[in-house]
């Protein structure tokens, strides 16, 4: 085993965190003295893959379905609406159409949430 210093091995944890990508929100819950690193890495990895998986199953519906929107627009609103739940999960002084419209505009889906939870095509 290579020998390290503490500061070295902490420095090396800190990029594994960085790697993992997360949001404000999550930093806020999982923080420094929160979760484990290693049951954090476990939950990103988990979340992906079930992310990954309901992609993957939408996709395969899509196909299947045929007409509608293109796959690739449904992909980017289900990715939207999915980051907005996340992230209303955790961030909860914003609204709730803050918190989609935000989405919807990163995800480029043409989309916007009223004040009544309404959504609807954004007005050119």
């Amino acid at each position: 085993m290579s020998s390290h210093t503490k500061s070295e091995l902490e420095d090396m944890l800190e990029d594994v965190v960085n790697v993992l990508d997360l949001s404000e929100c999550e930093i806020e819950r999982h923080g420094p003295l929160g979760t484990s690193p290693a049951e954090l890495v476990q939950l990103v990895l988990d979340h992906k893959n079930a992310t990954i998986r309901n992609l993957h199953m939408h996709r395969i519906r899509t196909r299947r379905g045929g007409g509608g929107m293109s796959s690739n627009k449904e992909l980017r609103i289900f990715a939207a609406v999915h980051r907005a739940l996340k992230e209303m999960d955790c961030c909860q002084h914003d609204s709730i159409p803050d918190i989609f419209n935000e989405q919807f505009d990163i995800w480029n889906t043409g989309l916007v949430m009223d004040h009544e939870y309404k959504i609807r095509e954004k007005e050119k």
